[in-house]
């Protein structure tokens, strides 16, 4: 699969079974692969190799994340932990070594840039409901789509089919418009922050 963005820059994207993205080209020259645990039912990201075949990035994913969101990195020699907030946003990075804050940064309900990245989070993969921002596209991964979050909408429609009487539009929204209470980090489906479950069923003023 393979995009070109608005400078002309092709970047192209090879696949595994699963539909996750396991390298990164642009203009036709390889930049990044991906290693991802499949072990749960949720993929997550756990290595960025560069060009040459060497990691770069090792990323321990949350357990107990809903998203799927990192609970660690190590960036070259640097290790840190990663916290987020209630939204499962990357927010704060802590030195694994002692308890100083190295980084930190903010993003309000749809992933825009609130305050800016610092230190160690500047450089950092993760931000929004603790999915990875491709550096190039300037879109978060959402596994099944990508994420535009100047926009609040997928770039693509939704591979689920929408119930009958659905406006087209419909198929874009991210979390059903309210992100306030759902995360929809498969791209597929939205899940209730508070009740905590995954929903296909389109609700009343929503849409997915």
């Amino acid at each position: 699969m393979s995009v070109v963005l608005e400078d002309g820059t092709t970047v192209g994207y090879t696949t595994d079974t699963l539909g996750n993205r396991t390298s990164r080209s642009v203009n036709g020259v390889l930049d990044v692969t991906w290693a991802w645990d499949q072990v749960s039912s949720l993929p997550t990201r756990v290595g960025e190799f560069d060009a040459s075949g060497a990691l770069s990035t090792a990323w321990l994913t949350d357990p107990m994340s809903p998203t799927g969101a990192p609970l660690a990195q190590t960036d070259g020699t640097v290790a840190s932990w990663l916290f987020g907030d209630w939204a499962q946003n990357t927010t704060t990075a802590v030195a694994t070594t002692g308890t100083a804050v190295t980084g930190t940064r903010s993003v309000d309900v749809f992933g825009n840039v609130r305050s800016a990245a610092t230190g160690s989070l500047a450089s950092a993969a993760f931000g929004f409901s603790g999915q990875y921002l491709d550096s190039v596209t300037g879109l978060y991964d959402m596994r099944a789509r990508d994420y535009d979050p100047t926009t609040g909408r997928f770039t693509a429609t939704d591979p689920v089919a929408q119930a009958t009487g659905m406006p087209y539009f419909a198929s874009y929204v991210y979390g059903y418009n309210n992100p306030l209470m759902f995360t929809d980090p498969t791209g597929m489906w939205s899940r209730d922050e508070w009740l905590g479950f995954f929903t296909w069923v389109n609700r009343p003023g929503f849409s997915s």
